[in-house]
């Protein structure tokens, strides 16, 4: 409804002669500015009271075009950057040894970061083990 309102002022300004034109965008843009500011505004990001990160509810980390995600009890990684070497990878692909991620001890969390040149981060029982390009 803003939108519709907002265009139908701007559409009579169009109409206007010269003088009241600007008079009315000296004054009533500005107001309608104000009025409308709430809708305008940024979102408000509440403070954080807990953990940022639950294993059992944030299960995609993205990154640009990189992405990790949990499915089907499996870590899983794709995209920009994201292959065991450092390279694409352009299918889902499982984050163990077998597909050529070499790391020691089980899983926990993952994470991403970067945005050209992006890097796979997995924190296991045994370290923080990382991937991605140099």
């Amino acid at each position: 409804m803003a939108n519709f309102t907002l265009m139908r002022i701007f559409k009579e300004l169009s109409t206007m002669n010269g003088f009241y034109r600007l008079s009315t965008m000296i004054f009533v843009v500005p107001a309608i500015l104000i009025i409308f500011s709430g809708h305008l505004s940024a979102q408000y990001c509440s403070e954080l009271n807990g953990p940022v990160y639950n294993k059992s509810e944030d299960i995609i980390v993205t990154t640009y075009h990189s992405h990790l995600a949990l499915g089907f009890g499996y870590f899983i990684a794709w995209g920009e950057d994201m292959a065991s070497d450092g390279n694409d990878q352009t299918a889902l692909e499982i984050i163990n040894s077998t597909n050529g991620y070499n790391y020691t001890g089980d899983p926990l969390m993952i994470a991403a970061s970067g945005n050209s040149g992006a890097q796979g981060f997995l924190l296991t029982t045994t370290g923080l083990w990382a991937w991605g390009p140099n």
